[in-house]
């Protein structure tokens, strides 16, 4: 809890809880790819944030996510989070504190590759943890679920790419079209290449993804994991 005792030591309220990955309801909006949880205007702020930092990520060859990241923390979004969440920001102190201890992540496997559906705003900490231990984003039945639809939306990116170019080699073939194939901007932003865009691939992804949600079947697992998670923080 060493992340809660330094917010509350600038200034927040004493009542100040910072739960797990789709733990809290009262945090539900920190689930940004989760678009049920967040409400249709956030969904759509989100969105546009999201599209803009790929798009300059993508022209200037950088990390789609820290790209975001860095928008997201300038544009003052950890303000709306933290207001949602019923303990609004109310000094430079505080936002300082928010950003020593808070980052956006991704659930994907590895941590520079995202999709919109994939982003979460989380402790530092968690994001951590995730990046050794894929575990940590689905030690919840909700976050399991959350970890799967942002792997899905990953795989149809996959599934994307290779049709295209498919269809932009056989292009080049029929001599129609001239020059190497280029993965688009959101389809880079997590993980896609021309070369790894093959079924190969793909099914590796989903049987880890079927494999993990397997595993949280049973309700006792599932306690035991986020038991294991509440320790790592506490």
């Amino acid at each position: 809890r060493a992340a809660e005792g330094h917010l509350i030591s600038v200034g927040f309220k004493e009542s100040l809880r910072i739960g797990t990955p789709a733990e809290l309801d009262t945090q539900r909006w920190w689930l940004l790819g989760d678009y049920e949880r967040t409400g249709r205007k956030l969904k759509l702020d989100m969105d546009e944030l999201w599209y803009q930092s790929t798009t300059y990520a993508d022209k200037n060859d950088l990390v789609a996510l820290e790209v975001f990241n860095e928008r997201f923390f300038e544009q003052r979004w950890h303000y709306t989070m933290f207001r949602l969440a019923g303990h609004p920001i109310k000094d430079e102190a505080q936002d300082l504190a928010v950003r020593e201890v808070f980052t956006v992540a991704t659930v994907l496997l590895c941590p520079e590759h995202a999709t919109r559906s994939s982003l979460v705003f989380t402790l530092k900490l968690i994001a951590e943890r995730g990046e050794k231990e894929s575990g940590i984003w689905t030690a919840t039945i909700p976050m399991a679920v959350f970890f799967n639809l942002a792997t899905n939306d990953q795989q149809a990116k996959y599934l994307d790419t290779q049709i295209r170019r498919y269809a932009h080699d056989a292009e080049v073939a029929r001599g129609t079209r001239r020059g190497p194939f280029r993965v688009d901007a959101f389809a880079r932003a997590a993980g896609v290449t021309a070369e790894r865009a093959d079924p190969s691939t793909r099914h590796e992804i989903a049987r880890d993804a079927r494999s993990r949600l397997d595993a949280l079947t049973d309700r006792a697992e599932c306690e035991e994991a986020v038991a294991d998670l509440k320790d790592v923080l506490a």
